[in-house]
């Protein structure tokens, strides 16, 4: 079994070497809970009896002048671990988002895309914005994981996390695996 929504914001040794993932912790989720080690983090994944974890950043860097672990950082702690499969975030304000993506996987051998439309503040069907991101995701063949629904979150619209501006994707691009999370780590999956 593998846990597919897993945000490793209080790795104790990412802490101490990451001095802005404090910030985010604490200043953009409010979460104040201690870091633990790498290992304690290992031994909830064994307790829980899960034989791998889907590591998540979001690129929230024109919403909240932050990155939620970046890709770097991502790549970094699943070489600790082959317990860890890494997934990239792309800022979709960003007009180089897709070949972000791309040097994500490519170089840094992560292996899917995660989008928090809530808290990156964007709207999932927004073509513009998105579809070159879609676009670049369907060729490399990587599943995108969507923030869908209510979102616990502070100081986020949940207008952007509505699940039926996915639908707009689901038919304009029918080979992309597209996978929709929501807060409590429930979800669907269009394959």
């Amino acid at each position: 079994m593998i846990d597919f929504h897993t945000h490793p914001l209080l790795v104790l040794e990412m802490w101490k070497k990451y001095s802005e993932l404090r910030h985010v912790a604490r200043d953009v989720f409010y979460i104040r809970n201690r870091p633990q080690p790498l290992e304690t983090f290992l031994l909830e994944l064994n307790v829980s009896k899960l034989e791998k974890a889907v590591l998540l950043p979001i690129d929230a860097t024109t919403s909240k002048g932050c990155k939620i672990y970046s890709n770097e950082q991502i790549a970094e702690l699943c070489r600790m671990s082959n317990r860890f499969i890494g997934f990239a975030s792309v800022d979709p304000h960003n007009k180089k988002a897709a070949s972000e993506l791309e040097c994500a996987v490519k170089e840094l051998g992560l292996r899917g895309l995660k989008l928090s439309p809530p808290t990156q503040e964007f709207y999932p069907n927004d073509q513009e914005r998105t579809y070159p991101i879609y676009e670049k995701a369907q060729d490399l063949g990587i599943p995108v994981v969507f923030h869908a629904g209510m979102s616990w979150e502070p100081n986020v619209r949940l207008k952007y996390g509505h699940p039926m501006y996915l639908e707009d994707v689901a038919h304009d691009f029918p080979e992309l695996n597209i996978i929709g999370l929501t807060s409590l780590g429930h979800g669907f999956w269009r394959r």
